[in-house]
């Protein structure tokens, strides 16, 4: 009884310890995973809403809805299908004459605003303008020292949060699978371990 105690004691010290590295472990991956994602939402969108600005500069300011396509294309390898686009004033009111898929309630906001008389661009996470979030990045161009468009571009968060989701389900199916094989193993590395004690008593 005192062997089986000790061996189970083994066991359940080895289960925890695993347990808890695997959650560290589990835990920093995703947090990595998350990062990298925004990260290469944030650059894809920064390298759209520069490409635009370039167009604008050269006096192309109203881009057709397949140009538009395109570049998202080129910059996220694919095409969003929540997708968000818009050139505005310096003040931030939309020309109706120039192409758009924000929806009319949008609103600039006092910080994107603020930061684009300044000549910063800003990247911001916004609700209601879709089903799901979306990440939209602010961009002012810029000629010499004086801001003559804002260029707003967005896109929708749904594929991130999937991406999370689905990292999130494979951990909880192998934590539980990995735990019991790992335990199994040590219930039986412990008695393999207490086989001379059981010779000798």
């Amino acid at each position: 009884m005192l062997l089986r105690s000790i061996r189970a004691r083994l066991t359940f010290w080895y289960t925890s310890l695993l347990t808890v590295t695997l959650l560290v472990l589990g835990g920093a991956a995703f947090l990595l995973l998350s990062y990298s994602l925004s990260h290469e939402v944030d650059a894809a969108l920064n390298g759209v809403a520069g490409a635009l600005a370039k167009r604008a500069h050269g006096g192309s300011a109203n881009v057709p809805p397949a140009d538009i396509e395109a570049l998202f294309r080129r910059f996220f390898g694919f095409s969003p299908w929540d997708r968000y686009y818009q050139m505005l004033d310096p003040r931030g009111r939309r020309d109706p004459r120039e192409s758009a898929s924000f929806p009319e309630r949008a609103a600039l906001s006092r910080e994107a605003l603020n930061n684009a008389a300044r000549g910063i661009p800003t990247f911001e996470t916004v609700e209601g303008l879709g089903p799901h979030p979306v990440r939209l990045l602010t961009m002012p161009v810029m000629e010499g020292n004086r801001v003559v468009n804002l260029i707003q571009v967005g896109m929708s968060m749904q594929s991130v949060t999937e991406t999370r989701v689905r990292f999130l389900l494979v951990m909880a199916t192998l934590l539980p699978v990995g735990l019991l094989l790992a335990g199994s193993g040590g219930w039986l590395l412990a008695r393999r371990a207490l086989k001379p004690v059981v010779r000798m008593a």
